[in-house]
């Protein structure tokens, strides 16, 4: 998940891009209170208090990740949340399958030498 998750572009960060904003716009735009970061509300941005940045569709802050699920890494994150236990369950059957199949050759060395006396 090293994709970045939707922080919005850093034009929207600089007081050149806030005077370029007129008045009568000023409504269209929000401001985050933490970061000082003004986007158009159409962008859905919501800060994250542990990244400590705004998200473009915010969706949530993933522990186990250690990084914010947005509008970039959306997709990514929940092939993850499927293949992760689709690999583990696979690693499962194999090694069982692998613990029989050694059973089994085991049995048949011990007849082999039981066969042999």
């Amino acid at each position: 998940m090293i994709i970045n998750p939707g922080i919005p572009e850093r034009k929207y960060y600089s007081k050149s891009y806030i005077q370029t904003i007129k008045k009568e716009e000023k409504s269209k735009y929000i401001k985050c209170k933490i970061c000082n970061i003004i986007t158009p509300k159409n962008l859905n941005v919501t800060h994250c208090y542990y990244c400590n940045v705004c998200v473009i569709n915010h969706d949530h802050h993933c522990t186990c990740f250690g990084k914010c699920v947005g509008k970039n890494n959306c997709c990514t994150f929940y092939t993850a949340l499927v293949t992760i236990p689709l690999y583990m369950v696979m690693g499962f059957i194999t090694l069982v399958a692998y613990a029989i199949y050694v059973d089994e050759v085991q049995t048949q060395l011990r007849r082999q030498a039981r066969n042999k006396h």
